[in-house]
């Protein structure tokens, strides 16, 4: 099993914004894992849903190894705030490892 965390740092001037992320798993060779099941889990700041507070998503890496996700601050619209969110990513894959990439920028 392989386990990778990634942590958000969300200003207060863009709190109210989601973000579009990617993870791509990777095996010992660093060759693309095609197939892979990925488990998302997302502390109390976030959420994978815009409107309800989903904290646990699964999803299937694609041909080139990666998924792409959506993250939105929760609560929605709550106090403005610089604050972070951390997202875990679990595979039963012994030697994957998966690397995050925040396409907000």
């Amino acid at each position: 099993m392989s386990e990778t965390t990634f942590t958000l740092q969300i200003s207060f001037r863009e709190a109210d914004r989601s973000r579009l992320l990617q993870a791509t798993a990777y095996d010992a060779a660093g060759e693309p894992i095609e197939g892979l099941i990925l488990t998302l889990e997302v502390d109390d700041n976030g959420t994978f849903h815009d409107e309800e507070p989903h904290r646990t998503r699964e999803m299937k890496t694609g041909s080139n190894g990666a998924v792409y996700f959506s993250w939105w601050p929760w609560p929605r619209f709550g106090s403005s705030r610089n604050y972070t969110s951390t997202i875990r990513i679990v595979c039963d894959h012994p030697s994957a490892r998966v690397h995050v990439e925040d396409l907000f920028e």
